[in-house]
């Protein structure tokens, strides 16, 4: 088999160079357009249900609301738990699946049982269902201040003007919009002039509900055109609203201005918002799952530089909470240290080999098996995160190690006569079988995370495929990529060929890896004599770590929790 392979990697190495050259390339393009984020994408297990229902009180909202919609979705398959919080006039639904649960179908199959029973709940409940990820928290949040206008004006602002224009950038998923007033008006009803014409208070609130509406009334077709009618009674002022008739007593017609007082005024609300010290609305905006926070918030800053153009002047919009510097910092600082590992690795191989051809040869593995496992993470949905990159970063020391291999039993041939090709052709032969089990091990170890569950998946998982797959990737370089380029760029050894095998292996080491190389014979030859005082060296030097362990466990601090005892 290893005959096999020297002879498809010495026929077909245009090829192989091709296909390497075509992953590379592709990784670089992949790089642009993978998803940045601080963690891995996932979907928890959970699914909240939210239902707002006014000003009902609790039992009642209990009874009505909370209940029955616990009942409903406790049927859907794969349920495991379902918690409830019910305040006055709202609900909090989560339930938790199993982690081997589709949690879309689950949040589907929820969606379907509450629409089975929406026709028994309130007639004003709205109910907001969503799946628990991390874009569920907002990744950007800018706040809207001025020292003249209203809270109302504000609000206008925030929601008809600032929110339609952030939607419209790619990646933004939702716009949260928090504090501000908005604008409403007040019906002050008299109690004394309601009773005198012989009118219930629900006379008032049904009359002013049918006719704030807009609806189709047909259609017209004249001159050969149809033309679509509508009817509104959409009130839009307190003209209108004073105008209104509720109800014709004694054939008189009776308005909202005679039993009742019309003010403009704001809709309640019960939280206080301020930035810079001035009450202010705040605009949180959500990311698509898949979405690129960087190019987002870029995106996002751009356009506020553009509306800060158009708006008057005593109106502020400032920056509160801006998740892209954390990624940047954070992304950053694993990109220097792969960075800073490379260039160290390149170091050590041009201090130790002596030779910029073996150098360059070795060193093209790490970029070229970064690349092709940023192919995989594209194939397999993955993003740019903490643990991705760090499973990168990780393996810049590790994938080169075959490679440096490779090319040091190629070195080994040249120098014992053999041509560039040859020397390619032997090393693979020989060093095939070795490479693949000294691969396999370190695979083994991080294989099993692919296969975790619970939330610990949720981050290891990620760390794991993308160390196995930058492996797999240095693995097929040094047997098919590494030998190619060395029979391109290795030359015949100058001078008569050697025949000593350990004259050999010396001939491409550089000064200070040959003073290495003798020192280490020198003390393996002692320590293989004296065996009895390595394994007691050995035992005391693990009984310094045990005790240098657990002397570190007990200066850890105490940490009280609650009212109960120290941990």
């Amino acid at each position: 088999m290893n005959e096999a392979i020297a002879r498809f990697v010495k026929v077909h190495g245009r090829a192989i160079l091709l296909v390497v050259l075509s992953f590379a390339i592709a990784g670089v393009v992949f790089m642009t357009e993978l998803p940045v984020s601080i963690f891995p994408q996932t979907d928890f297990p959970r699914v909240v249900v939210l239902v707002d229902n006014g000003i009902t009180p609790v039992d009642v909202q209990m009874l009505t609301v909370t209940r029955p919609l616990e009942e409903a979705v406790r049927i859907v398959p794969g349920v495991n738990l379902i918690r409830s919080i019910t305040a006055r006039g709202s609900t909090e639904i989560s339930i938790f699946f199993r982690w081997d649960v589709d949690i879309r179908d689950a949040q589907h199959l929820i969606q379907g049982r509450i629409a089975q029973i929406t026709p028994t709940l309130p007639a004003n409940s709205r109910f907001y269902i969503n799946r628990l990820t991390f874009s569920v928290f907002p990744m950007l949040g800018f706040s809207v201040t001025s020292p003249t206008r209203s809270q109302a004006d504000l609000w206008d602002l925030a929601y008809y003007k600032l929110a339609p224009r952030m939607y419209r950038i790619p990646g933004v998923a939702e716009t949260k919009i928090v504090g501000g007033r908005q604008p409403e008006y007040h019906i002050l009803v008299d109690p004394a002039k309601l009773n005198g014409y012989g009118m219930p208070l629900t006379k008032v609130v049904d009359a002013v509900r049918s006719a704030n509406i807009i609806s189709s009334s047909g259609m017209l077709q004249e001159n050969y055109h149809l033309y679509l009618s509508t009817v509104t009674g959409l009130l839009k002022d307190q003209q209108q609203i004073e105008d209104l008739v509720i109800d014709v007593v004694k054939g008189t017609p009776v308005l909202v201005k005679n039993i009742a007082r019309v003010e403009s005024g704001e809709k309640p609300v019960y939280n206080i918002v301020s930035a810079d010290g001035r009450r202010a609305v705040l605009l949180n905006l959500l990311q698509q799952p898949d979405g690129n926070a960087i190019q987002i918030a870029d995106a996002v800053k751009a356009e506020l530089r553009e509306i800060r153009k158009e708006l008057p002047p005593d109106i502020q919009i400032g920056t509160f909470y801006d998740q892209s510097l954390l990624v940047r910092d954070s992304i950053g600082g694993v990109v220097e240290s792969m960075l800073i590992g490379l260039a160290l690795s390149v170091a050590v191989l041009v201090g130790f080999l002596k030779n910029w051809r073996t150098t360059l040869v070795a060193s093209l593995v790490i970029p070229i098996a970064v690349l092709i496992a940023i192919v995989c993470m594209k194939l397999f949905h993955m993003s740019f995160n903490l643990m991705t990159l760090g499973g990168l970063a990780a393996c810049i020391g590790i994938v080169i190690d075959d490679a440096i291999v490779m090319v040091e039993n190629i070195v080994v041939h040249l120098s014992m006569g053999q041509s560039p090709t040859e020397a390619a052709h032997s090393a693979i032969v020989e060093l095939t079988p070795a490479l693949i089990g000294s691969t396999l091990t370190p695979i083994m170890v991080f294989a099993p995370l692919v296969f975790l569950g619970g939330i610990t998946a949720v981050f290891f998982r990620a760390l794991a495929m993308t160390m196995v797959t930058a492996l797999l990737a240095s693995l097929f370089l040094a047997i098919f990529f590494t030998p190619v380029l060395a029979a391109w760029f290795f030359k015949p050894r100058e001078g008569p060929a050697l025949t000593n095998p350990e004259e050999a292996e010396q001939a491409g080491e550089g000064r200070l890896l040959r003073w290495l190389s003798n020192l280490y014979t020198s003390v393996l030859h002692w320590s293989l004599k004296q065996p009895w005082t390595v394994m007691a060296g050995a035992l005391v030097q693990q009984q310094v770590n045990y005790e240098t362990y657990d002397s570190a466990t007990l200066n850890w601090p105490t940490v009280m929790v609650g009212n109960g005892p120290p941990c």
